[in-house]
Parts: structure tokens; C-alpha cells; sequence
């Protein structure tokens, strides 16, 4: 990411925004199996949020997404063992990032 301007303050106040937007959308995902936006809208926003948080460690909120991994999900669904671990590959947007994995 290229040097930014911005003051902790319009950082707390757009962190406030890009949060209420995370977690409005993790709700649509996890809870109603209803997503409103795109995977790479969500990434992205995620990733600004990430870099505002890292710019202004004292801008981090419990209820933040960076804070918490999914959400609860519908009643109903039973919990699966799986035969083979489902392992993540982190966020790899660019050859690059999967490569340094």
C-alpha cells in the first residue's frame, strides 16, 4: 500500500463505517445464506479495515471482523468431522502472496 494521509481520527470514524458494513454482510452470509455483496467487495473492504487498524492500533474495536473469525450460523445444521482437514491458504489475492506461502 502506498504512504496514506489520514488522521487517526477520520481513521476511527471510517473504521466505524467499514465495520458496521463487515459485519451487516457476515450476518447476510453466516446467518441467512443471503450475501449482498461480492467475495471481492467483502475482501476489500476487509483489507482497508485491516490497514486502517494497523496504521492506528488504538482504533481496534472488540466487535471488529479482524477481531473474530465467522459468526454463528443457521439453527439446524450438525456439526461435521471432515475426513481430511479443511485448511486455509490465507488471503492470497496476488501469485506472489501464494507463492511466499
Amino acid at each position: 500500500m502506498a504512504a496514506e494521509k489520514i488522521d487517526e481520527n477520520s481513521a476511527r470514524s471510517q473504521a466505524a463505517e467499514l465495520r458496521a458494513k463487515l459485519n451487516k454482510w457476515a450476518d447476510e452470509y453466516y446467518t441467512y445464506d443471503a450475501p449482498s455483496v461480492e467475495d471481492a467487495e467483502y475482501d476489500a473492504t476487509y483489507q482497508r479495515l485491516v490497514d486502517l487498524e494497523t496504521m492506528f492500533p488504538n482504533i481496534v474495536e472488540p466487535d471488529s471482523p479482524t477481531q473474530k473469525v465467522g459468526d454463528h450460523t443457521l439453527p439446524g445444521f450438525s456439526k461435521v468431522t471432515h475426513d481430511i482437514p479443511m485448511l486455509s491458504l490465507g488471503d492470497v489475492f496476488q501469485k506472489l502472496n501464494w507463492l511466499t506461502l
